[in-house]
């Protein structure tokens, strides 16, 4: 029922997630006597928004807190709350929306810090694909990762062209996005960042047309939060904000020390791989001053948000 009401969420339009077969793998590893393991389910792959987990990491700040963290990369950015729910990580990286969707249908967490405080979702298509405009997507196909709130947006967005829907295919490709795009199978994917994503697609040699859902109206609002269980958050206060402050550290050390951060990427096995040394590099660029300095969320886009959500018909019931 939980995954059912995760899942399905919000949004019209057929098309049902598909979430991985494979749970997550064990930790390959024990942490020393003096650290407590701390895994976190990410939302993509290890990217620039992960800027400042690397770095604590790496800087052992996360060990000052008393904590050894492991960090996984599912595959489709849907398991990320789902995974916090079933235990089988204990923190999670999600996106703003997507939390609203669990919230409204009573899933037990609970935003608990934030890595991107501004929404950086947009429209993409390639400059010599004859697309002009939203409504010559019309018979087109359009990549999305796969997230319900996504086909949400996207349909309101399409509605204000005059389109459904209906008029377009809608493929979801998980964290493939780019390749999709690259590779001819979309004729314009939505749901990726103009900040990443954009920059990998630019490092192909391509040129894309980037629309940010801000330009369509769309609120503003935190595009990557952290979130927990409730019962875990509660019940380990101190934990959840040793895990906040070190990443804090963690994201100060990478602003300043981007090049170190580019290397760490790469190094990740959590790493995109069909990401590039060019990609990483532009998207940290645009990326960095992006990034929250605290850590900590501003709650307030939440009601915003929820408010608009629910007056384009993206949620069932006020």
């Amino acid at each position: 029922m939980l995954a059912a009401a995760l899942l399905v969420g919000c949004g019209t339009g057929s098309g049902a997630e598909t979430p991985a077969t494979a749970n997550h793998p064990a930790p390959a590893h024990k942490a020393p006597p003096h650290l407590r393991d701390l895994t976190v389910a990410l939302a993509g792959w290890d990217a620039p928004p992960t800027a400042g987990m690397l770095m604590a990491e790496h800087r052992g700040y996360f060990a000052d807190g008393g904590l050894e963290v492991l960090s996984l990369s599912p595959a489709t950015p849907a398991l990320s709350i789902l995974d916090v729910v079933d235990r089988s990580d204990e923190i999670g990286v999600a996106y703003g929306p997507q939390v609203l969707v669990a919230k409204h249908n009573d899933v037990p967490i609970t935003v608990v810090g934030s890595l991107i405080p501004r929404s950086t979702a947009a429209m993409m298509w390639l400059k010599d694909s004859g697309v002009r405009g939203i409504s010559d997507l019309k018979g087109k196909t359009i990549a999305i990762p796969g997230l319900r709130f996504q086909e949400g947006f996207l349909r309101v967005l399409l509605l204000r062209a005059g389109l459904t829907l209906d008029d377009v295919t809608v493929k979801h490709v998980r964290n493939n996005l780019v390749s999709a795009l690259v590779s001819g199978r979309a004729d314009a994917i939505f749901g990726g960042s103009w900040n990443v994503e954009a920059a990998m697609v630019e490092s192909h040699g391509l040129d894309p047309i980037i629309r940010p859902v801000t330009s369509f109206g769309f609120p503003k609002y935190e595009e990557l939060v952290l979130v927990a269980r409730t019962d875990f958050a509660s019940k380990q206060p101190q934990l959840v904000r040793q895990f906040i402050s070190a990443l804090a550290r963690g994201t100060d050390a990478a602003v300043n020390n981007s090049g170190s951060v580019i290397d760490l990427i790469e190094l990740s096995a959590e790493s995109n791989p069909e990401s590039n040394r060019t990609a990483t590099r532009v998207g940290l660029e645009r990326t960095l001053p992006m990034l929250s300095p605290s850590g900590q969320p501003s709650l307030e886009w939440e009601g915003r948000l929820a408010s608009w959500m629910s007056e384009n018909g993206l949620f069932e019931a006020p």
